[in-house]
């Protein structure tokens, strides 16, 4: 109510990218937005209004190359956030798996020394599976992932729970596709937003397209961010089930409406 009136936007002004890049990521979501709801195929439009799958848009209205006024997204946070407000009441009260903020926060000395560990063995060896073994057990078991806590604790009605997860883990394939298509790089957990009302994924920041990232002095080798706490808050299939499903169906219609894209 205190809204009503009020109009609410961002306006921003890159120090080294082009906000051009954001406004024409954003017309292109909004046709693939609409090849999901119209796909060609009866049967693949019925498994994507099925699965509900779009991807969240804002507008985007370029002043230069580099400022903007961009749509204000109301009710998100960062997905960096939301793993630090995250604890899971079952641990030890002074356990470091209780609580996200250590790991969010990356504060924790020997947390850092570990993880710089595991990028100076890919660099020198180029070993991406022991650089990932090193991850998991140096990192990730002294600090599992705590997301799925967070949907418990937000969404307090049983059905309000499944959905705003559901709703995460179908966005989350969503983008994961489009994104690997356009070469979509520069995905840390500050431009991964999440609506807090819904559990939608909500993807900002579109500067680092077209595989610009793997030209990066730290080259991210990754088609997609696909993180544990997101494949914790997906559930118990984790990246099986909904969300490779969903991917799949997003990258059919993409596949079939390449020469429209």
């Amino acid at each position: 109510p205190g809204d009503i009136g009020e109009i609410h936007f961002l306006l921003k002004q890159e120090a080294k990218g082009d906000l051009r890049k954001d406004a024409r990521v954003q017309d292109l979501n909004n046709v693939i937005n609409r090849l999901m709801v119209t796909a060609s195929s009866p049967s693949r439009r019925a498994a994507t209004q099925q699965r509900r799958l779009q991807l969240r848009t804002f507008a985007v209205t370029c002043l230069s190359e580099d400022c903007g006024i961009l749509e204000w997204v109301p009710e998100t946070e960062s997905l960096r956030s939301l793993v630090g407000a995250s604890y899971n009441p079952q641990a030890a009260p002074f356990s470091t798996r209780r609580r996200g903020k250590r790991m969010s926060g990356f504060g924790d000395v020997n947390l850092r020394k570990n993880y710089e560990r595991c990028q100076e063995i890919y660099k020198k060896t180029g070993d991406f599976v022991k650089a990932g073994s090193t991850f998991e057990e140096t990192c990730l078991k002294q600090n599992p992932p705590l997301l799925y806590w967070w949907f418990v604790q937000k969404f307090m009605d049983p059905h309000a729970w499944y959905e705003a997860r559901t709703r995460f883990t179908l966005s989350a394939a969503a983008w994961s596709a489009v994104g690997h298509v356009i070469g979509l790089g520069d995905r840390h957990s500050e431009n991964i937003l999440v609506d807090t009302s819904k559990g939608d994924c909500v993807h900002v920041d579109f500067d680092c397209i077209f595989d610009k990232g793997l030209t990066l002095p730290a080259p991210e080798v990754v088609p997609f961010r696909l993180t544990p706490n997101m494949l914790d808050a997906f559930g118990p299939t984790g990246a099986d089930g909904i969300f490779s499903g969903s991917m799949k169906n997003a990258m059919n219609v993409l596949r079939e409406n390449r020469e429209t894209l």
